[in-house]
């Protein structure tokens, strides 16, 4: 689940924030785990087409953000059946840190009818403090993706409701 708030600044530039939550469990015979995540993603957007007409709000853009993810995993067992090198079991503890990334974003986003807005965005993100994933990184974090990786790609498709008094 995500909520995100764009704030239209006079001028190129654009304020996004972005707030979500993610809830997993990750439930297999070798390894039963559950990730509880919130976070939060600010940035600015830079535009780059001129208003056609007053209230114009198709654009490209480019930004960048710095997102924070609030972790919350489970303890877990593990057991792994190898009749090479031998059995291996143990715990791992339960954890509760903050991963925080940086990403480039560029996309584009059209109104198709008064106050309703199309788009789509990719996305390059990259971890600020990948030691924090030493251990045993999350299979999945929210607002940021597949974090086994210091690097991941993303793209996003939405459709959003403008509301605002002044679309100048």
């Amino acid at each position: 689940m995500n909520l995100q708030w764009i704030f239209i600044t006079k001028g190129i530039f654009i304020l996004s924030r972005i707030l979500g939550l993610g809830i997993r469990r990750f439930l297999t015979h070798r390894f039963p785990m559950a990730v509880k995540n919130a976070f939060v993603r600010l940035g600015v957007d830079k535009t780059f087409f001129g208003k056609e007409f007053r209230g114009d709000m198709d654009n490209a853009f480019i930004g960048v953000r710095y997102g924070a993810g609030f972790v919350n995993r489970t303890a877990g067992t593990y057991f792994i059946k190898d009749t090479v090198w031998g059995n291996a079991s143990g715990d791992v503890q339960k954890a509760t840190f903050v991963a925080q990334w940086v990403e480039l974003v560029g996309g584009f986003r059209m109104e198709i009818l008064k106050n309703i807005f199309v788009g789509w965005n990719i996305r390059v993100k990259t971890f600020v403090n990948p030691k924090k994933f030493a251990e045993l990184p999350p299979p999945y974090l929210a607002g940021y993706g597949q974090s086994e990786k210091n690097t991941a790609f993303g793209y996003n498709f939405y459709l959003l409701y403008g509301i605002g008094k002044n679309r100048n």
